[in-house]
């Protein structure tokens, strides 16, 4: 099963590198954007399969795509909700880092 998920991964690869390539764009932000959006999708594709692939789920059945598909966007709210927080925690430590103390009487 990996290995063909793996030959699945190295032809999308390949595939956008030559649409990359022979495609002529005029702005440099297209290419910036095609590139983001492209990581985007791997992104998406890599927690997908990854996640999908450690518990135990048959995608013919549709209990099992929806049970799939709570597990999926419950782990992203996770991660989402735990992001969130270490960036508060760090806001508030550089917050706490960077603030003078203006009691003081000149």
């Amino acid at each position: 099963m990996f290995f063909l998920d793996m030959i699945s991964f190295i032809v999308i690869a390949i595939l956008l590198i030559l649409g990359f390539l022979f495609i002529k764009f005029y702005h440099m932000g297209m290419k910036i954007k095609l590139v983001l959006l492209a990581l985007l999708a791997l992104l998406l594709y890599l927690s997908i399969s990854g996640l999908m692939t450690s518990v135990d789920i048959d995608i013919s059945s549709p209990q099992d795509v929806m049970k799939g598909v709570y597990l999926y966007f419950g782990w992203v709210g996770q991660t989402g909700s735990q992001v969130w927080d270490i960036s508060k925690t760090t806001a508030h430590t550089i917050k706490d880092t960077v603030t003078f103390n203006s009691t003081d009487v000149r």
